[in-house]
Protein backbone atom coordinates (compact mmCIF):
# COMPACT_ATOMS: atom_id res chain seq x y z
CA UNK A 1 0.00 0.00 0.00
CA UNK A 2 0.98 3.24 -0.80
CA UNK A 3 2.32 5.73 2.01
CA UNK A 4 -0.37 7.04 4.06
CA UNK A 5 -0.44 11.19 3.88
CA UNK A 6 -2.78 14.04 4.55
CA UNK A 7 -4.08 14.97 1.86
CA UNK A 8 -8.22 15.02 2.96
CA UNK A 9 -10.60 17.90 3.44
CA UNK A 10 -14.19 17.43 4.48
CA UNK A 11 -16.38 19.29 3.89
CA UNK A 12 -20.09 19.20 5.70
CA UNK A 13 -23.12 21.77 4.81
CA UNK A 14 -26.88 21.50 5.71
CA UNK A 15 -28.85 21.10 2.44
CA UNK A 16 -29.53 24.28 0.29
CA UNK A 17 -25.75 25.30 0.79
CA UNK A 18 -25.05 22.96 -2.45
CA UNK A 19 -21.16 21.92 -1.55
CA UNK A 20 -20.87 20.62 -4.79
CA UNK A 21 -21.18 23.55 -6.55
CA UNK A 22 -19.18 25.32 -4.29
CA UNK A 23 -16.47 22.82 -5.03
CA UNK A 24 -16.75 24.05 -8.86
CA UNK A 25 -15.98 27.66 -7.82
CA UNK A 26 -13.35 26.44 -4.97
CA UNK A 27 -11.55 24.71 -7.94
CA UNK A 28 -10.51 28.14 -9.35
CA UNK A 29 -8.14 28.27 -10.36
CA UNK A 30 -8.32 24.90 -10.78
CA UNK A 31 -6.07 22.80 -8.09
CA UNK A 32 -3.56 20.36 -9.31
CA UNK A 33 -5.14 16.25 -8.76
CA UNK A 34 -8.00 17.67 -7.21
CA UNK A 35 -10.74 14.59 -6.73
CA UNK A 36 -14.12 15.86 -5.04
CA UNK A 37 -16.10 12.93 -3.59
CA UNK A 38 -19.65 13.63 -2.52
CA UNK A 39 -20.67 11.13 -0.15
CA UNK A 40 -24.52 11.52 -0.34
CA UNK A 41 -24.29 11.13 -4.61
CA UNK A 42 -22.86 7.73 -3.35
CA UNK A 43 -25.79 7.14 -0.85
CA UNK A 44 -28.34 7.88 -3.88
CA UNK A 45 -26.01 5.40 -6.18
CA UNK A 46 -26.23 2.50 -4.08
CA UNK A 47 -29.68 3.06 -2.82
CA UNK A 48 -30.96 3.45 -6.26
CA UNK A 49 -34.26 4.96 -5.59
CA UNK A 50 -32.63 8.39 -4.75
CA UNK A 51 -31.24 10.20 -1.87
CA UNK A 52 -34.57 12.23 -0.91
CA UNK A 53 -36.26 8.60 -0.40
CA UNK A 54 -33.63 7.23 1.52
CA UNK A 55 -33.99 10.45 3.96
CA UNK A 56 -37.49 7.79 4.85
CA UNK A 57 -35.76 4.89 5.47
CA UNK A 58 -35.75 3.87 8.83
CA UNK A 59 -32.45 4.90 11.32
CA UNK A 60 -31.23 1.65 11.84
CA UNK A 61 -30.94 1.01 7.66
CA UNK A 62 -29.57 4.70 7.00
CA UNK A 63 -26.75 4.11 9.87
CA UNK A 64 -25.82 0.45 8.06
CA UNK A 65 -26.13 1.56 4.53
CA UNK A 66 -24.38 4.74 5.37
CA UNK A 67 -21.03 3.08 6.95
CA UNK A 68 -21.06 0.42 4.46
CA UNK A 69 -20.66 3.13 1.30
CA UNK A 70 -18.41 5.19 3.62
CA UNK A 71 -16.16 2.12 3.86
CA UNK A 72 -16.38 1.91 0.05
CA UNK A 73 -15.37 6.03 -0.06
CA UNK A 74 -12.43 5.38 2.54
CA UNK A 75 -11.34 2.06 1.02
CA UNK A 76 -11.26 4.03 -2.87
CA UNK A 77 -9.16 6.71 -1.41
CA UNK A 78 -6.52 4.53 -0.19
CA UNK A 79 -5.95 2.81 -3.21
CA UNK A 80 -6.13 5.54 -5.64
CA UNK A 81 -6.34 8.62 -4.60
CA UNK A 82 -2.98 8.47 -2.20
CA UNK A 83 -1.20 11.63 -4.34
CA UNK A 84 -4.43 13.66 -5.02
CA UNK A 85 -6.32 16.65 -2.96
CA UNK A 86 -9.74 14.90 -1.70
CA UNK A 87 -12.73 17.68 -0.92
CA UNK A 88 -14.88 15.08 0.51
CA UNK A 89 -18.06 16.29 1.34
CA UNK A 90 -20.82 14.64 3.60
CA UNK A 91 -23.96 15.92 6.25
CA UNK A 92 -23.20 15.86 9.96
CA UNK A 93 -26.95 15.46 10.21
CA UNK A 94 -30.25 15.19 8.00
CA UNK A 95 -33.71 16.19 8.43
CA UNK A 96 -35.98 12.68 9.10
CA UNK A 97 -39.21 12.64 6.41
CA UNK A 98 -40.71 10.77 9.01
CA UNK A 99 -40.13 11.00 12.35
CA UNK A 100 -39.40 14.67 11.13
CA UNK A 101 -36.10 15.34 13.54
CA UNK A 102 -32.70 15.73 12.70
CA UNK A 103 -30.40 12.10 13.24
CA UNK A 104 -27.22 11.81 11.93
CA UNK A 105 -26.05 8.58 9.85
CA UNK A 106 -22.01 9.25 10.98
CA UNK A 107 -20.40 5.90 12.06
CA UNK A 108 -17.72 7.57 13.92
CA UNK A 109 -15.57 4.47 14.31
CA UNK A 110 -15.82 3.99 10.81
CA UNK A 111 -14.57 7.67 9.79
CA UNK A 112 -11.37 7.50 12.30
CA UNK A 113 -10.22 5.00 9.65
CA UNK A 114 -9.45 8.87 8.21
CA UNK A 115 -7.24 9.94 11.15
CA UNK A 116 -4.17 11.26 9.79
CA UNK A 117 -5.02 11.77 6.52
CA UNK A 118 -7.54 14.74 6.88
CA UNK A 119 -6.15 18.20 7.18
CA UNK A 120 -8.98 20.10 8.41
CA UNK A 121 -13.22 19.73 8.67
CA UNK A 122 -14.99 23.04 6.96
CA UNK A 123 -18.76 23.47 7.36
CA UNK A 124 -20.18 25.95 4.74
CA UNK A 125 -23.40 27.80 5.89
CA UNK A 126 -25.54 30.29 4.50
CA UNK A 127 -28.39 32.99 5.86
CA UNK A 128 -31.36 30.72 6.59
CA UNK A 129 -33.44 33.48 4.21
CA UNK A 130 -31.37 32.20 1.62
CA UNK A 131 -31.26 28.91 2.24
CA UNK A 132 -35.37 28.26 2.71
CA UNK A 133 -35.54 30.15 -0.35
CA UNK A 134 -33.21 27.12 -2.11
CA UNK A 135 -35.40 24.60 -0.19
CA UNK A 136 -38.77 25.51 -1.24
CA UNK A 137 -38.26 24.73 -4.78
CA UNK A 138 -40.53 21.83 -6.39
CA UNK A 139 -39.29 18.43 -4.80
CA UNK A 140 -37.11 19.79 -1.91
CA UNK A 141 -38.17 19.68 1.79
CA UNK A 142 -40.39 22.72 1.62
CA UNK A 143 -41.47 22.09 -1.80
CA UNK A 144 -45.10 22.29 -0.29
CA UNK A 145 -45.39 25.84 0.73
CA UNK A 146 -45.23 27.30 -2.59
CA UNK A 147 -48.98 25.27 -2.61
CA UNK A 148 -50.40 27.26 0.59
CA UNK A 149 -53.10 29.42 -0.53
CA UNK A 150 -54.10 30.76 3.17
CA UNK A 151 -52.03 33.84 4.56
CA UNK A 152 -51.82 33.14 8.51
CA UNK A 153 -50.56 29.89 7.33
CA UNK A 154 -48.11 30.76 4.72
CA UNK A 155 -46.62 33.07 7.21
CA UNK A 156 -46.58 31.06 9.92
CA UNK A 157 -45.42 27.82 8.47
CA UNK A 158 -42.40 29.56 6.95
CA UNK A 159 -41.62 31.09 10.26
CA UNK A 160 -41.68 27.72 11.57
CA UNK A 161 -39.68 26.50 8.64
CA UNK A 162 -37.04 28.91 9.03
CA UNK A 163 -36.61 28.32 12.90
CA UNK A 164 -36.25 24.47 11.87
CA UNK A 165 -33.47 25.74 9.31
CA UNK A 166 -31.60 27.30 12.37
CA UNK A 167 -31.51 24.39 14.48
CA UNK A 168 -30.15 22.25 11.96
CA UNK A 169 -27.41 24.73 10.95
CA UNK A 170 -26.88 24.36 14.60
CA UNK A 171 -26.77 20.60 14.69
CA UNK A 172 -24.63 20.59 11.42
CA UNK A 173 -21.89 22.65 13.07
CA UNK A 174 -21.96 20.61 16.28
CA UNK A 175 -21.46 17.00 14.73
CA UNK A 176 -18.90 18.43 12.14
CA UNK A 177 -16.80 20.11 15.50
CA UNK A 178 -17.15 16.39 16.93
CA UNK A 179 -16.19 14.71 14.09
CA UNK A 180 -13.10 17.55 13.64
CA UNK A 181 -12.14 17.01 17.27
CA UNK A 182 -12.11 12.95 17.20
CA UNK A 183 -9.81 13.24 13.79
CA UNK A 184 -7.61 15.87 16.03
CA UNK A 185 -7.84 18.48 12.86
CA UNK A 186 -8.93 22.11 13.15
CA UNK A 187 -12.64 22.74 12.29
CA UNK A 188 -13.67 25.91 10.67
CA UNK A 189 -17.31 27.41 10.02
CA UNK A 190 -17.06 29.57 6.62
CA UNK A 191 -19.70 31.45 5.14
CA UNK A 192 -20.29 30.77 1.53
CA UNK A 193 -20.34 34.69 0.77
CA UNK A 194 -16.44 34.60 1.93
CA UNK A 195 -14.88 34.84 -1.54
CA UNK A 196 -12.80 32.28 -3.11
CA UNK A 197 -9.88 33.59 -2.36
CA UNK A 198 -9.62 33.84 0.70
CA UNK A 199 -10.76 30.36 1.77
CA UNK A 200 -8.59 29.30 -1.06
CA UNK A 201 -5.28 30.51 1.54
CA UNK A 202 -6.55 28.09 3.79
CA UNK A 203 -6.79 25.11 1.48
CA UNK A 204 -3.31 25.50 -0.51
CA UNK A 205 -1.78 26.95 2.76
CA UNK A 206 -0.08 24.92 6.18
CA UNK A 207 -2.11 26.68 8.71
CA UNK A 208 0.76 27.34 10.79
CA UNK A 209 2.25 29.63 8.15
CA UNK A 210 -1.14 31.58 7.75
CA UNK A 211 -2.06 34.55 9.86
CA UNK A 212 -6.01 34.10 10.33
CA UNK A 213 -7.92 36.96 12.07
CA UNK A 214 -11.83 37.67 12.66
CA UNK A 215 -12.80 40.93 11.29
CA UNK A 216 -14.98 42.12 14.40
CA UNK A 217 -17.19 45.54 13.60
CA UNK A 218 -20.53 47.19 14.49
CA UNK A 219 -23.75 45.65 12.26
CA UNK A 220 -26.79 46.56 14.11
CA UNK A 221 -26.50 49.78 14.74
CA UNK A 222 -24.90 50.42 11.40
CA UNK A 223 -28.46 49.32 10.08
CA UNK A 224 -30.11 51.72 11.96
CA UNK A 225 -28.52 54.45 10.21
CA UNK A 226 -29.70 56.50 7.53
CA UNK A 227 -29.41 55.04 3.45
CA UNK A 228 -26.33 57.40 3.25
CA UNK A 229 -24.61 55.76 6.24
CA UNK A 230 -25.96 52.44 5.20
CA UNK A 231 -23.94 52.57 2.13
CA UNK A 232 -20.95 54.29 3.22
CA UNK A 233 -19.82 52.50 6.45
CA UNK A 234 -20.15 48.96 4.30
CA UNK A 235 -18.12 50.45 1.76
CA UNK A 236 -15.27 51.87 3.80
CA UNK A 237 -15.34 48.48 5.96
CA UNK A 238 -15.01 46.55 2.87
CA UNK A 239 -12.15 48.55 1.29
CA UNK A 240 -10.72 47.82 5.12
CA UNK A 241 -11.11 44.13 4.87
CA UNK A 242 -9.35 44.22 1.22
CA UNK A 243 -6.72 46.01 2.48
CA UNK A 244 -5.84 43.33 5.21
CA UNK A 245 -5.96 39.98 2.49
CA UNK A 246 -4.53 42.36 0.23
CA UNK A 247 -1.19 43.54 2.04
CA UNK A 248 -0.35 39.68 2.54
CA UNK A 249 -1.02 36.63 0.83
CA UNK A 250 -0.83 34.42 4.31
CA UNK A 251 -3.14 36.84 5.82
CA UNK A 252 -7.19 35.27 6.27
CA UNK A 253 -9.74 37.25 7.31
CA UNK A 254 -13.37 36.04 8.68
CA UNK A 255 -16.02 38.39 8.04
CA UNK A 256 -19.12 37.96 10.08
CA UNK A 257 -20.77 40.15 8.00
CA UNK A 258 -21.20 37.38 5.11
CA UNK A 259 -24.20 36.24 7.53
CA UNK A 260 -26.69 39.30 8.42
CA UNK A 261 -29.96 37.68 9.81
CA UNK A 262 -30.97 39.75 13.01
CA UNK A 263 -33.13 41.92 10.30
CA UNK A 264 -37.10 40.89 11.25
CA UNK A 265 -38.31 44.77 11.15
CA UNK A 266 -40.17 45.89 14.16
CA UNK A 267 -43.03 48.30 13.82
CA UNK A 268 -45.26 50.66 15.90
CA UNK A 269 -49.26 50.29 15.30
CA UNK A 270 -52.47 52.63 16.61
CA UNK A 271 -54.53 50.18 18.49
CA UNK A 272 -57.65 52.54 19.35
CA UNK A 273 -55.93 54.48 21.88
CA UNK A 274 -53.10 53.06 22.21
CA UNK A 275 -49.84 52.35 20.78
CA UNK A 276 -48.26 49.08 20.57
CA UNK A 277 -44.71 47.57 18.89
CA UNK A 278 -44.67 44.13 17.21
CA UNK A 279 -42.88 42.46 14.67
CA UNK A 280 -43.65 41.82 11.00
CA UNK A 281 -42.54 39.39 8.87
CA UNK A 282 -40.10 41.99 6.85
CA UNK A 283 -36.87 42.33 6.75
CA UNK A 284 -34.90 45.05 7.20
CA UNK A 285 -31.79 46.09 4.68
CA UNK A 286 -29.16 43.58 4.10
CA UNK A 287 -25.57 44.65 5.02
CA UNK A 288 -24.36 45.18 1.47
CA UNK A 289 -22.08 41.54 0.54
CA UNK A 290 -18.35 42.42 1.41
CA UNK A 291 -17.43 40.29 -1.88
CA UNK A 292 -19.26 40.42 -5.23
CA UNK A 293 -21.29 37.78 -6.17
CA UNK A 294 -18.92 36.03 -8.58
CA UNK A 295 -16.35 36.11 -6.38
CA UNK A 296 -17.99 34.03 -3.34
CA UNK A 297 -17.71 30.34 -2.79
CA UNK A 298 -21.69 29.90 -2.83
CA UNK A 299 -22.99 30.14 -6.21
CA UNK A 300 -25.88 32.55 -5.25
CA UNK A 301 -29.97 32.43 -5.67
CA UNK A 302 -30.80 32.02 -8.99
CA UNK A 303 -32.92 34.98 -11.05
CA UNK A 304 -36.44 33.22 -9.61
CA UNK A 305 -35.69 32.96 -6.24
CA UNK A 306 -34.10 36.11 -5.11
CA UNK A 307 -36.83 37.71 -5.09
CA UNK A 308 -39.10 35.07 -3.18
CA UNK A 309 -40.23 36.55 0.20
CA UNK A 310 -39.29 34.24 2.92
CA UNK A 311 -42.36 35.02 5.34
CA UNK A 312 -44.48 34.39 2.49
CA UNK A 313 -42.95 32.65 -0.72
CA UNK A 314 -46.30 31.78 -1.80
CA UNK A 315 -46.94 35.35 -2.30
CA UNK A 316 -50.31 34.99 -0.69
CA UNK A 317 -52.32 38.30 -0.03
CA UNK A 318 -51.91 39.10 3.54
CA UNK A 319 -53.91 42.11 3.60
CA UNK A 320 -56.87 39.88 4.91
CA UNK A 321 -54.99 39.24 8.58
CA UNK A 322 -56.78 39.34 11.81
CA UNK A 323 -55.46 41.25 14.45
CA UNK A 324 -55.66 38.13 16.61
CA UNK A 325 -53.33 36.69 13.83
CA UNK A 326 -50.88 39.85 13.28
CA UNK A 327 -50.39 39.64 17.07
CA UNK A 328 -49.50 35.93 16.85
CA UNK A 329 -47.32 36.48 13.60
CA UNK A 330 -45.47 39.01 16.09
CA UNK A 331 -44.89 36.69 18.50
CA UNK A 332 -43.87 33.72 16.23
CA UNK A 333 -41.07 36.42 14.69
CA UNK A 334 -40.45 37.38 18.27
CA UNK A 335 -39.07 34.08 19.44
CA UNK A 336 -37.53 33.47 15.51
CA UNK A 337 -35.38 36.50 16.23
CA UNK A 338 -34.29 35.35 19.67
CA UNK A 339 -32.86 32.26 18.73
CA UNK A 340 -31.21 34.16 15.62
CA UNK A 341 -30.21 36.47 17.80
CA UNK A 342 -28.21 33.59 20.36
CA UNK A 343 -26.88 32.27 17.24
CA UNK A 344 -25.42 35.20 15.95
CA UNK A 345 -23.64 35.29 19.44
CA UNK A 346 -22.10 31.48 19.73
CA UNK A 347 -21.65 31.40 16.14
CA UNK A 348 -19.15 35.05 16.24
CA UNK A 349 -17.50 32.98 19.17
CA UNK A 350 -16.54 30.13 17.24
CA UNK A 351 -15.62 32.59 14.14
CA UNK A 352 -12.89 33.82 17.11
CA UNK A 353 -12.16 30.68 17.98
CA UNK A 354 -10.80 29.54 14.83
CA UNK A 355 -8.70 33.02 14.48
CA UNK A 356 -5.71 32.07 15.79
CA UNK A 357 -4.13 35.33 15.74
CA UNK A 358 -7.06 36.85 17.07
CA UNK A 359 -8.97 40.04 16.64
CA UNK A 360 -8.86 43.05 14.37
CA UNK A 361 -11.60 45.78 15.25
CA UNK A 362 -13.13 48.36 13.23
CA UNK A 363 -14.36 51.17 14.49
CA UNK A 364 -15.69 49.66 17.87
CA UNK A 365 -17.10 53.03 18.97
CA UNK A 366 -20.05 54.01 16.58
CA UNK A 367 -23.18 56.06 16.62
CA UNK A 368 -23.03 57.39 20.31
CA UNK A 369 -21.35 53.97 22.01
CA UNK A 370 -19.22 51.28 21.99
CA UNK A 371 -20.67 48.52 19.93
CA UNK A 372 -22.06 45.61 22.62
CA UNK A 373 -21.13 42.66 19.76
CA UNK A 374 -17.81 43.98 19.18
CA UNK A 375 -17.06 44.46 23.04
CA UNK A 376 -17.80 40.99 23.82
CA UNK A 377 -15.80 39.73 21.22
CA UNK A 378 -12.90 41.56 22.14
CA UNK A 379 -13.42 40.54 25.75
CA UNK A 380 -13.86 36.49 24.61
CA UNK A 381 -10.52 37.16 22.43
CA UNK A 382 -8.42 38.55 25.44
CA UNK A 383 -9.50 35.78 27.70
CA UNK A 384 -8.50 33.56 24.85
CA UNK A 385 -5.34 35.21 24.55
CA UNK A 386 -4.38 34.19 28.32
CA UNK A 387 -3.39 30.71 26.82
CA UNK A 388 -2.39 31.15 23.98
CA UNK A 389 0.49 33.80 22.97
CA UNK A 390 -0.03 34.03 18.91
CA UNK A 391 -3.18 35.41 19.41
CA UNK A 392 -3.68 39.27 20.12
CA UNK A 393 -5.92 42.27 19.57
CA UNK A 394 -5.80 45.21 16.79
CA UNK A 395 -8.37 48.00 17.54
CA UNK A 396 -8.65 50.73 14.64
CA UNK A 397 -10.64 53.32 16.38
CA UNK A 398 -11.86 56.73 14.80
CA UNK A 399 -11.33 59.98 16.77
CA UNK A 400 -14.94 61.29 15.37
CA UNK A 401 -16.84 58.36 16.68
CA UNK A 402 -15.09 58.14 20.55
CA UNK A 403 -15.66 61.80 20.62
CA UNK A 404 -19.41 61.53 19.67
CA UNK A 405 -19.65 58.93 22.32
CA UNK A 406 -18.41 61.09 25.01
CA UNK A 407 -21.04 64.28 23.89
CA UNK A 408 -23.86 61.58 23.86
CA UNK A 409 -22.44 60.21 27.59
CA UNK A 410 -22.03 64.03 28.79
CA UNK A 411 -25.83 65.18 28.35
CA UNK A 412 -26.75 61.97 29.38
CA UNK A 413 -25.22 62.34 32.70
CA UNK A 414 -26.89 65.84 32.87
CA UNK A 415 -30.32 64.61 31.64
CA UNK A 416 -29.87 61.47 34.27
CA UNK A 417 -28.30 63.76 37.52
CA UNK A 418 -29.84 67.34 36.99
CA UNK A 419 -32.24 67.44 39.88
CA UNK A 420 -36.10 68.64 38.55
CA UNK A 421 -34.98 68.91 34.98
CA UNK A 422 -38.65 69.17 32.97
CA UNK A 423 -39.49 66.91 29.86
CA UNK A 424 -39.41 69.83 27.85
CA UNK A 425 -35.37 70.52 29.14
CA UNK A 426 -34.56 67.07 29.09
CA UNK A 427 -35.90 67.09 25.30
CA UNK A 428 -34.02 70.61 24.94
CA UNK A 429 -30.63 68.58 26.10
CA UNK A 430 -31.32 66.22 23.83
CA UNK A 431 -31.80 68.10 20.68
CA UNK A 432 -28.20 70.07 22.13
CA UNK A 433 -26.35 66.83 22.20
CA UNK A 434 -27.81 66.34 18.26
CA UNK A 435 -26.09 69.83 17.63
CA UNK A 436 -22.56 69.07 19.40
CA UNK A 437 -22.48 65.90 17.35
CA UNK A 438 -22.52 67.95 14.28
CA UNK A 439 -20.26 70.38 15.24
CA UNK A 440 -16.39 69.56 13.95
CA UNK A 441 -15.86 72.22 16.70
CA UNK A 442 -16.84 69.64 19.19
CA UNK A 443 -16.33 66.81 17.97
CA UNK A 444 -12.35 68.33 17.85
CA UNK A 445 -12.93 68.86 21.30
CA UNK A 446 -14.23 65.92 23.00
CA UNK A 447 -11.37 64.00 20.82
CA UNK A 448 -8.82 65.91 23.10
CA UNK A 449 -7.95 64.51 26.37
CA UNK A 450 -6.23 67.24 27.66
CA UNK A 451 -9.22 69.30 27.51
CA UNK A 452 -11.70 67.41 28.76
CA UNK A 453 -8.97 67.27 31.79
CA UNK A 454 -8.75 71.05 32.14
CA UNK A 455 -11.89 72.11 31.02
CA UNK A 456 -14.65 70.51 32.80
CA UNK A 457 -16.44 73.89 34.18
CA UNK A 458 -15.82 75.37 30.54
CA UNK A 459 -18.35 72.86 29.16
CA UNK A 460 -20.15 72.94 31.72
CA UNK A 461 -20.77 76.62 31.40
CA UNK A 462 -21.10 76.12 27.78
CA UNK A 463 -24.65 74.85 28.03
CA UNK A 464 -25.51 76.83 30.48
CA UNK A 465 -25.16 79.73 28.47
CA UNK A 466 -27.80 78.31 25.79
CA UNK A 467 -30.97 79.74 26.94
CA UNK A 468 -33.22 78.00 28.45
CA UNK A 469 -31.49 74.48 28.54
CA UNK A 470 -31.14 74.05 32.13
CA UNK A 471 -32.66 75.83 35.45
CA UNK A 472 -31.35 79.24 36.99
CA UNK A 473 -30.45 77.66 39.96
CA UNK A 474 -30.00 73.73 39.73
CA UNK A 475 -28.21 70.96 41.34
CA UNK A 476 -26.53 67.47 40.49
CA UNK A 477 -27.97 64.40 42.44
CA UNK A 478 -25.13 63.73 44.46
CA UNK A 479 -24.67 67.13 45.45
CA UNK A 480 -27.70 66.55 48.36
CA UNK A 481 -24.87 64.78 50.33
CA UNK A 482 -24.58 65.53 54.16
CA UNK A 483 -21.42 64.68 54.90
CA UNK A 484 -20.90 63.48 59.04
CA UNK A 485 -18.11 64.15 61.46
CA UNK A 486 -18.57 62.24 64.20
CA UNK A 487 -21.97 63.24 66.02
CA UNK A 488 -25.63 64.70 64.19
CA UNK A 489 -24.85 67.84 65.72
CA UNK A 490 -21.68 68.39 64.16
CA UNK A 491 -23.23 67.37 60.69
CA UNK A 492 -22.46 69.79 57.83
CA UNK A 493 -23.30 70.15 54.48
CA UNK A 494 -20.89 70.29 52.03
CA UNK A 495 -19.89 73.16 49.96
CA UNK A 496 -21.55 74.05 46.94
CA UNK A 497 -18.14 74.42 45.52
CA UNK A 498 -16.73 71.19 47.34
CA UNK A 499 -19.44 69.62 45.50
CA UNK A 500 -19.72 70.48 42.29
CA UNK A 501 -15.98 69.84 41.76
CA UNK A 502 -16.67 66.30 42.78
CA UNK A 503 -19.43 65.99 40.07
CA UNK A 504 -17.06 67.71 37.67
CA UNK A 505 -14.49 65.25 38.20
CA UNK A 506 -17.22 62.58 37.92
CA UNK A 507 -17.91 63.34 34.67
CA UNK A 508 -14.48 64.11 33.44
CA UNK A 509 -13.74 60.13 34.89
CA UNK A 510 -16.60 59.03 32.77
CA UNK A 511 -15.60 60.49 29.59
CA UNK A 512 -11.90 59.59 30.00
CA UNK A 513 -12.51 56.39 30.61
CA UNK A 514 -12.38 53.42 28.02
CA UNK A 515 -12.68 49.80 29.05
CA UNK A 516 -11.31 49.09 25.57
CA UNK A 517 -7.52 50.02 27.20
CA UNK A 518 -7.78 46.62 29.48
CA UNK A 519 -8.25 43.92 26.81
CA UNK A 520 -5.63 45.29 23.89
CA UNK A 521 -1.96 46.78 23.98
CA UNK A 522 -1.31 50.53 24.28
CA UNK A 523 0.41 50.19 21.00
CA UNK A 524 -2.60 48.51 19.15
CA UNK A 525 -4.99 50.49 20.14
CA UNK A 526 -4.77 53.23 17.01
CA UNK A 527 -6.88 56.13 16.18
CA UNK A 528 -6.97 58.23 13.08
CA UNK A 529 -8.93 61.54 12.31
CA UNK A 530 -10.54 59.97 9.38
CA UNK A 531 -11.78 55.98 7.67
CA UNK A 532 -9.82 57.05 4.52
CA UNK A 533 -6.47 57.49 5.99
CA UNK A 534 -3.52 56.26 4.34
CA UNK A 535 -1.90 55.49 7.99
CA UNK A 536 -4.41 52.92 8.54
CA UNK A 537 -3.08 50.95 5.58
CA UNK A 538 0.71 51.25 7.12
CA UNK A 539 -0.36 50.61 10.04
CA UNK A 540 -1.77 47.45 8.76
CA UNK A 541 1.12 46.27 7.06
CA UNK A 542 3.02 46.34 10.07
CA UNK A 543 0.81 44.77 12.00
CA UNK A 544 0.71 41.90 10.00
CA UNK A 545 3.92 41.64 8.58
CA UNK A 546 5.36 41.79 12.14
CA UNK A 547 2.81 38.66 13.84
CA UNK A 548 3.63 36.47 10.01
Amino acid sequence: MAEIKKNIIIFTGQSGVKVSECFKRLNFPQIENLKTICLEDRLSEEYKRGFKKFLYEDVQFQNELWTKVFEEVINEILEKYNDNLVFLSLHGSYYHHNSTEFVSAINFETILRLKGRVMKVITLIDDIYDIYKQLTVAGEIFGNIMNEIYSYRAISKSIQNLILILDWRHNEIVISHLLANSLDVQFYVVAIKHPVSIIRRLIDSDEKSLKIFYLAHPISVIRSESDKVMSKFPAQLNAFGENIVNINQKAVLFFPSTIDELRIEKKSFKIEDNTIERYVPELLSRLTNPFDEDEQIGLGLPPSLKNLDPFNPSGVDASNLTENEKNSIGTQLDYLREKIRLQVTSRDYKLVDQSKNGIIAYRPYYKESLSGGVWNEIKYNHKLAQRNEERDCLIISIKKDHAKTRIFNFFTYLIGNIVGLSDEQKKLLKDECDNWEKSAEKIGLFSDNDYISNNMQDILESVENVNNLLPKVYKFQNELIIKKKGTFLEGVFKSEDETREEVLEAIKSTLLSDKLNSKVKVENYQKFEDPNDLKIQKMLKKYISNSI
